[in-house]
C-alpha cells in the first residue's frame, strides 16, 4: 500500500513478497498453487471453442489462456448493470457480446482490468485517510456509500475482496 510519511509525502511500502510468502505458508506452497492453476486451465481449455468465462481480475489472458474471457467477478461488481470483461481477440470478444448483449463492456486486457484498479486506489486512499486519523472506518464507509452510491464503502469492499488482492493491484501486480 501507499502511506504518507511524516512530511505528508506518499511513500510506497513494498511488503508484497512478505505477504505472498505468508499466504503460501498458511495455505499451500507456491509450486502446489501453480500446479493447481495449470490443472484448472487445462480442464477449462477442453471447453474451447465454446466461450469460457473466468473470474480473473488480476491475471491478464496472456498469463492464463488467450481463448478465455476474463470477467470482473469481485464482490459487488456482478450486480452492476454492466459486466466488465476482457478478451484477447476480437472473435472471442464477439462471442461474449453475443451472450451478454449490451450488458457487457469489453476493456483492455490489462492486469486488474479498469474498475478494480480504481476501487483498489480508493481503498488505498481510504486507508491513508484512516491512518492520518481524519476519520473512522465506519465514517469513511458511510461517506462513500452515501456520496457515491457504491454498494459498499472502501473498508467493507476490502473485507469482501481481500486485502491481498487489493495489494496486488495497488503494488502494480
Amino acid at each position: 500500500y501507499l502511506e504518507r510519511d511524516e512530511s505528508g509525502s506518499i511513500a510506497q511500502q513494498n511488503n508484497h513478497a512478505k505477504i505472498t510468502a505468508q499466504f503460501f505458508e498458511k495455505n499451500e506452497s507456491a509450486s502446489t498453487a501453480e500446479q493447481n492453476n495449470k490443472a484448472r486451465i487445462a480442464s477449462l481449455s477442453k471447453l474451447l471453442p465454446a466461450p469460457v468465462f473466468i473470474n480473473s481480475v488480476i491475471q491478464p489472458l496472456s498469463h492464463i489462456h488467450p481463448g478465455f474471457i476474463r470477467i470482473n467477478g469481485w464482490p459487488g461488481f456482478l450486480k452492476m448493470p454492466l459486466v466488465e470483461a476482457a478478451a484477447a481477440s476480437p472473435d472471442t470478444g464477439k462471442k461474449a457480446e453475443e451472450i451478454f448483449g449490451h450488458q457487457i463492456r469489453l476493456v483492455k486486457d490489462i492486469p486488474g482490468l479498469v474498475t478494480p484498479r480504481i476501487i483498489s486506489m480508493i481503498i488505498n486512499e481510504a486507508r491513508i485517510t484512516f491512518s492520518a486519523g481524519t476519520s473512522t472506518r465506519e465514517e469513511i464507509d458511510t461517506a462513500m456509500t452515501l456520496g457515491t452510491g457504491y454498494p459498499f464503502g472502501p473498508f467493507e469492499w476490502e473485507e469482501r475482496i481481500g486485502a491481498k488482492r487489493i495489494r496486488k493491484i495497488v503494488d502494480g501486480i
